[in-house]
């Protein structure tokens, strides 16, 4: 979500989470209203400098953050 909840890192990766998704949504527009119902909405932090995230990088990054968070867990 462009103006999700949580901002998304490491350090605050939801932690109740036996089994999460991942849902990315368009780089302009974000993902539609309707997916608020469906669990907590994040977004990744970036620099002010940066309009948008590519889809795949976005991809990457989200990934990155929830196996490294899972990892420790471990």
């Amino acid at each position: 979500m462009l103006d999700g909840k949580l901002e998304l890192d490491i350090g605050n990766c939801p932690q109740n989470l036996a089994l999460y998704s991942l849902v990315f949504g368009n780089e302009a527009t974000g993902l539609p209203d309707d997916f608020r119902h469906y669990g907590t909405s994040v977004k990744l932090p970036q620099s002010s400098n940066v309009d948008s995230l590519n889809l795949s990088i976005a991809v990457g990054v989200g990934a990155f953050i929830f196996s490294q968070f899972q990892a420790k867990r471990s």
